[in-house]
């Protein structure tokens, strides 16, 4: 085995994977974790009362991102439950640092749409 084939497994056994995976799922994963910064910046511009023209620019290929993400998807009901799962995440860490009480709103939401999804994904 080689040094970038052992590389890889041991880098994917951090993230609990085996490195048997098909590369689909991998590719899935990542576009999920784009569209989910893609939603963060989505999210940043429309909380905003005056939005600069560069967080506009930005919010538009945030856009782009986000749509291509969920179309180059094979298992796109799983891209998209990683991108409600990572604003979710960013909802309970409003809650935590800024004690912003909509964001653990906002996070139980997106947890409770997370595990009906992942119920409807396995079965």
């Amino acid at each position: 085995m080689t040094f970038w084939r052992k590389f890889v497994r041991e880098v994917l056994g951090i993230f609990g994977l085996t490195g048997d995976e098909p590369p689909r799922m991998l590719i899935d994963g990542f576009l999920g974790a784009l569209g989910g910064f893609g939603a963060i910046v989505l999210l940043v511009f429309l909380s905003e009362k005056h939005p600069s023209e560069r967080l506009r620019e930005l919010a538009v290929v945030s856009l782009i991102v986000l749509i291509a993400g969920i179309l180059l998807a094979k298992n796109r009901l799983g891209v998209i439950l990683a991108i409600v799962a990572f604003v979710g995440l960013r909802g309970f860490v409003a809650f935590a640092l800024y004690g912003y009480w909509p964001g653990l709103l906002f996070a139980a939401v997106a947890s409770a749409a997370v595990w009906l999804g992942i119920r409807f994904l396995t079965n």
